[in-house]
């Protein structure tokens, strides 16, 4: 058949961009003849230069249901063989637009030939280069540590690759005018795409471009999706009403494994990642990743991780993959046990000044699952406390070397993982006191040792005084915590200290008229 034969306008909507390696897309618009009840297309030129990685193509039409195909060769003219192309499931399909499924041809195709069954009018074809991505090695999009109290599962939003860091040349924009819904049910697809790729994001960007382009949607239909590597893209993004199950969207989460799992099943990484996603959002939720309940927006009584096919009649996601999806609800309940467990808070906070800028907290260690323990400090029992340092793992004490004299502070203490956190410890108060540092008496030397004690406290004098010395040992408040009184002609005193808690306390002799304090601190 001769090129002559086809009624054929190219329409190119090229995007203008900067650089070849950025995203382009282009369409050619054809009305095909029949013979004997299908059509074959002569060989067309693709519209666009080299792709990079892949080229993604797509054919929309009107008229009947029916299946391209498709056979696509590099500038060396060896054609390869002819590909079927079978309606899309997720697209919604009617007489005025019917779709095509993605199909991902070699990067270096210069031409390409289609083939269809009768009833197909005016064809386009969509061709799309996803360009080059400047993604890092590892996902960036880590969840903040943030106050909250562990109720059902504290699982933490695993760490993400946002839609800049996807499509760094920002052509790939979110649907403007986003609606939310509350997410009952956790949906889990395949993209039914190619399972090898030199760049997970480009094939990120050309389902975006598919589903925007090609399907005439918003946004990509799917709000996360996992690539075999574990990484996962950030699609609609959480809470987002998207286009995946069967039209009945509302109250779902959708989860594309990025490939093909008809025959195979995703890697363990992939698998993994996807736990560790849904975990996130059960706990989110607060559904049970082995429970059912009802489904409104189909009507439906579905498991809380479901497969698309559950929805409706498809293959989605996948013959091979969805026999496995109660080993996923397993893994899931595993990660949520042995990996989101509650951070125990650290308790019996305690808090005492060691000089006249320091104060050292100290508490006991009752998690066995932190990275650091987050020192906070107000000035007030109802302050805004604020974050003044950290304190390593399995760590029972902190000194705060930042306090003014003459100032009371509170503090209160709680553990973290990296992403989530424990409940506070109670509140502990210290006031900064300043005293004497005198250490003469009437004239006379007198030695305080050792000092840090840790049991009997020795006091000692040069010669002995003329009438009794008053002794009282306080706390910083000046509290009195004991006292005595040591008769004229001795030359030191004794004092058991070894029961008293750790801190700094205050000695305090007056012997006529005349007064020394001494700063003392047990260990």
């Amino acid at each position: 058949m001769k090129k002559s034969n086809w009624l054929l306008s190219a329409m190119l909507s090229l995007l203008t961009f900067s650089m070849m390696a950025q995203p382009e897309r282009a369409t050619l618009e054809l009305s095909p003849e029949y013979r004997g009840g299908a059509f074959q297309s002569a060989p067309l030129d693709v519209p666009l230069a080299e792709a990079v990685h892949f080229l993604a193509f797509s054919v929309t039409w009107s008229g009947s249901p029916g299946l391209v195909s498709a056979r696509f060769a590099a500038a060396d003219g060896i054609w390869g063989d002819w590909q079927a192309l079978p309606m899309e499931g997720h697209a919604e399909q009617s007489p005025e637009k019917r779709v095509s499924v993605l199909h991902f041809a070699p990067a270096d195709t210069r031409k390409v030939q289609v083939a269809g069954t009768a009833g197909m009018d005016n064809l386009t074809l969509h061709f799309f280069n996803p360009g080059e991505s400047s993604l890092p090695d590892a996902a960036q999009k880590e969840t903040l540590v943030e106050e909250r109290s562990p109720v059902f599962c504290p699982c933490p939003q695993p760490a993400y690759e946002g839609r800049d860091d996807w499509c760094p040349s920002g052509t790939c924009p979110e649907d403007p005018t986003p609606a939310t819904t509350s997410v009952t049910h956790l949906i889990v697809h395949h993209a039914a795409g190619t399972n090898t790729a030199s760049d997970w994001a480009a094939v990120v960007r050309a389902i975006w471009d598919f589903h925007t382009g090609v399907n005439g949607w918003d946004d990509v239909g799917y709000n996360w999706l996992i690539d075999p590597n574990g990484v996962i893209y950030e699609g609609r993004g959480d809470n987002r009403l998207g286009a995946h199950f069967c039209g009945t969207n509302g109250s779902t989460m959708g989860v594309c494994m990025l490939g093909d799992y008809t025959n195979i099943t995703p890697t363990v990484q992939a698998k993994a990642a996807l736990a560790q996603l849904l975990a996130w959002k059960s706990c989110d939720i607060g559904a049970d990743p082995l429970g059912t309940s009802f489904h409104g927006s189909s009507g439906l009584s579905l498991m809380h991780i479901s497969g698309h096919r559950d929805g409706c009649s498809t293959a989605c996601p996948g013959d091979a993959f969805y026999p496995e999806l109660p080993e996923i609800r397993d893994a899931v309940v595993a990660y949520i046990a042995s990996s989101c467990a509650a951070i125990a808070p650290p308790a019996n906070l305690t808090a005492a000044p060691m000089s006249d800028t320091t104060v050292v907290l100290n508490w006991e260690d009752a998690s066995d699952n932190e990275t650091a323990f987050l020192i906070e400090r107000a000035t007030s029992f109802f302050g805004d406390y604020v974050q003044i340092g950290e304190a390593p793992a399995d760590a029972v004490s902190y000194t705060d070397d930042t306090v003014e004299p003459q100032s009371g502070y509170y503090y209160q203490v709680r553990a973290t993982d990296g992403q989530d956190t424990s409940l506070y410890t109670n509140k502990a108060f210290a006031f900064v006191n300043i005293v004497s540092t005198a250490d003469l008496l009437h004239g006379q030397r007198v030695e305080v040792f050792p000092n840090p004690v840790a049991g009997v406290l020795q006091v000692r004098w040069e010669s002995p005084f003329q009438g009794p010395l008053h002794v009282r040992l306080m706390d910083t408040a000046s509290r009195l915590i004991r006292s005595g009184e040591v008769r004229g002609g001795a030359l030191e005193l004794s004092w058991e200290m070894g029961t008293l808690p750790p801190g700094l306390y205050l000695l305090e002799l007056t012997q006529n008229g005349q007064r020394a304090v001494f700063r003392v601190v047990k260990e």
